[in-house]
């Protein structure tokens, strides 16, 4: 199966052997890319929508163990970073659509289909790093 699994159309691939991976949320990807070499990563895309966004970003790491870390950067608009880092540090409660988010005011729901032992997996294993307060990716 070829990696990444969920949306390779729009996502930059680099190498598949990297441990990062970057989101830049709403700042266009090309923008940051321009200024990497494809060996520096493994996927580069933007992270807009904080539910299905999530469950996407998870089912793609776990598909590549290689993942160990995610650069947050660019403008956090839709708090989709915000919401990538509260599942990090303060994981999930379940509900009937899925599971929430935790310490965040508005409903950010990750898919049902992904288990509990597999978001936690996640966490466990891939550090967030937070850069949202650059703006020049030089």
């Amino acid at each position: 199966m070829e990696w990444p699994l969920y949306k390779s159309e729009i996502l930059l691939k680099g190498n598949p052997q990297s441990q990062v991976g970057i989101l830049t949320l709403f700042t266009k990807k090309e923008l940051v890319s321009k200024h990497l070499h494809k060996d520096d990563f493994a996927l580069l895309g933007q992270l807009y929508n904080p539910s299905k966004g999530l469950s996407i970003l998870i089912r793609n790491c776990l598909a590549n163990k290689n993942i160990r870390y995610l650069i947050i950067t660019g403008s956090d608009l839709s708090k989709s970073g915000e919401a990538l880092l509260k599942l990090s540090q303060a994981g999930v409660t379940p509900s009937e659509n899925g599971y929430l988010v935790n310490n965040l005011n508005e409903k950010r729901i990750i898919e049902k289909e992904i288990p509990l032992t597999a978001i936690n997996l996640f966490r466990t294993n891939v550090k967030i790093l937070d850069y949202r307060h650059l703006n020049n990716f030089e």
